[in-house]
């Protein structure tokens, strides 16, 4: 433990501060495009517990994005202004982040936590500085999380038959003839037991420092698998950049910095104060406890995708929804309407979450009760197939939506994988 409170050398974390930076960069310019929902959207799926958080005015979302950009590339050439330049970017993009649920993503959840351990940093990390250990561990400790997380969440049946990672293939967009040699029973199979031997023995071959080029070789071909077959480019690029900056040696930093000095050695310094160790033991226990969310819960995850953000489940399941809703009106009748008439089709995803959905048939219903529509009422009607099961109702499609009892828990509102409405009233 005392080893957490030497001081040392602190080229690593600059090092990784300057490659966060350029990542937020390339992250912001590949999302721009698609946040323009924010403004034209007229629905919003806000985090529980995050509904208080404002929603950007008129066209300021680009103002965020602008702010993510500059706070990021303030980090990379402004070494003395690299914590303010970090909150600055953090702020910005996690308040995007955080505005819709619908659009979550991993990669940006990533971003935000790592982006959250630059504005710890100090500033101006010159080749003399030296910085606190647990300051360096901090994104070592997400990223190896994150990949132990991923391979627990992968020990499953359908996963480790190969089954999950043949439907990725049919999804990547990949030839015919490249399909049917890479999708045989045999390749699928071993290419879903390595990927959860590989997320399981990732993180101790990455702290182990004389296993650590192997580590690095291993992860280079892991991801660039995920590119060919899973047919994402982005996530696996940025993750595999950040993981080998984060785990590099100090004299290797310093060569990538081009700083001439030799490496510094650790300082003994006391343990900061209790506050601090406090904040640092909630830091643990809030990632292991958002990363255990899952498990916690009786019926199954994959199913009802409660508490999946946040707990690293990466790609591991498949999931294909299809939602029809019908607004039923004493004075306009029965219609069928389209959701991408509401909301955006970044927004789509949605349909497989509950409480969204509830919150969706309110506001549909507000919207036709304001066009003078009496006793409005919504319904829908939701077919889920998990990993290319048999698809099955997610919730009784007799139920008005828009007028459940105060307090009603959306996810009680869930039949059972392959349970009818007429079982379970």
């Amino acid at each position: 433990m005392s080893r957490l409170w030497e001081h040392v050398d602190a080229a690593p974390l600059r090092l990784f501060c300057i490659t966060l930076g350029g990542c937020v960069i390339f992250r912001t310019v590949h999302i721009w495009p698609h946040m323009e929902f924010l403004e034209t959207s007229a629905l919003l799926f806000p985090y529980a517990g995050l509904e208080w958080l404002p929603r950007p005015p008129g066209s300021s979302y680009h103002a965020l994005l602008a702010g993510s950009l500059l706070g990021a590339l303030g980090m990379i050439i402004r070494p003395a202004l690299q914590r303010p330049m970090a909150i600055l970017s953090a702020v910005c993009f996690g308040w995007l982040f955080f505005l819709d649920q619908s659009f979550y993503g991993h990669l940006s959840y990533l971003l935000c936590w790592l982006l959250g351990v630059a504005c710890l940093s100090p500033g101006n990390l010159t080749p003399s500085a030296r910085v606190p250990r647990w300051l360096t561990w901090m994104p070592r400790f997400i990223l190896v999380l994150m990949y132990l997380c991923a391979s627990l969440a992968k020990l499953y049946p359908e996963w480790l038959d190969g089954s999950v990672i043949e439907l990725f293939m049919r999804e990547a967009q990949m030839s015919p003839e490249t399909f049917a040699t890479l999708s045989q029973p045999w390749l699928t199979r071993s290419l879903a037991v390595a990927g959860v031997v590989f997320d399981f023995a990732i993180g101790p071959l990455l702290l182990w420092r004389r296993s650590r080029p192997l580590a690095f070789v291993a992860m280079a071909l892991f991801h660039l698998s995920n590119m060919i077959l899973v047919g994402i480019h982005v996530l696996p690029l940025i993750i595999f950049v950040l993981t080998v900056t984060a785990f590099l040696d100090p004299d290797r930093a310093r060569a990538a910095l081009r700083w001439e000095q030799e490496p510094l050695a650790p300082l003994p310094h006391q343990p900061p104060a209790m506050p601090v160790r406090a904040l640092l033991l909630g830091f643990l226990l809030l990632h292991l406890g958002l990363a255990a969310r899952p498990y916690l819960y009786e019926r199954n995850s994959r199913w009802t995708h409660k508490a999946q953000h946040f707990a690293w489940w990466l790609r591991s399941t498949d999931t294909d929804t299809r939602a029809t809703f019908t607004v039923i009106s004493d004075t306009a009748g029965t219609q069928k309407i389209k959701p991408l008439d509401y909301i955006s089709m970044e927004q789509a995803s949605m349909t497989s979450y509950p409480q969204h959905v509830i919150r969706f048939a309110r506001h549909v219903a507000a919207q036709h009760e304001a066009r003078g529509e009496q006793r409005v009422r919504v319904h829908a009607d939701i077919i889920t197939s998990v990993n290319g099961r048999a698809p099955s109702r997610r919730m009784p499609h007799e139920l008005d939506l828009a007028h459940l009892p105060a307090g009603t828990d959306p996810f009680e509102l869930l039949l059972d994988e392959g349970e009818q409405p007429s079982t379970r009233q």
